[in-house]
């Protein structure tokens, strides 16, 4: 594959950050179990959210290249801190730029760690018996509802569902916390 990536629809005009974490955080999660259920990994990433004026955030390159979820937090929390307004939002996108077999040329300065990846596998490993995020993170338990497949343009009757104002209030009354990524 030359890329690997995720987008979610969101609510349109989502101004609340708590929401637009969620679903960054959502797809976070997503890109970085596929890459490793492929057994592979990236260095470069884009991360973005859609507003009326155009996509928010960029292109970022890591020190080494992970299919850990950590990496692609602190990158969707730097794009909280430095590059969204408040603005509204339509879309979330994580897209991993680069994607090569996992493993194989390690950087000489960067150890990896050992324990995410044990933590990674047995999670993985559970995911894959009893379904997708049966173990998640915390601040997934109020993701999104919504389906995660869409019926392509060449199949119309396939499964579709569409955004309507009670998604985002039942997401909102679902959140355990009021805080961030």
């Amino acid at each position: 594959a030359k890329s690997l990536g995720h987008g979610k629809v969101m609510p349109p005009n989502t101004r609340d950050p708590q929401i637009v974490s969620i679903y960054l955080l959502h797809m976070t999660e997503k890109v970085a179990a596929r890459l490793r259920r492929h057994q592979l990994e990236a260095r470069h990433y884009a991360l973005g959210l859609l507003s009326a004026n155009g996509w928010i955030g960029g292109n970022f390159r890591l020190e080494a290249a992970t299919n850990d979820v950590l990496p692609l937090r602190r990158l969707a929390r730097r794009i909280f801190r430095e590059h969204w307004r408040g603005e509204g939002v339509r879309q979330v996108q994580v897209t991993a730029l680069d994607p090569r077999t996992a493993g194989l040329a390690n950087d000489l300065f960067v150890t990896p760690d050992c324990l995410r990846a044990r933590l990674n596998t047995a999670m993985d490993a559970i995911n894959a018996r009893y379904g997708d995020f049966t173990v998640a993170p915390g601040l997934l338990m109020g993701r999104s509802d919504m389906p995660d497949v869409i019926a392509p343009a060449w199949r119309p009757d396939g499964h579709r569902q569409t955004i309507d104002q009670d998604v985002e209030l039942r997401l909102r009354r679902s959140l355990p916390y009021r805080g961030s990524i």
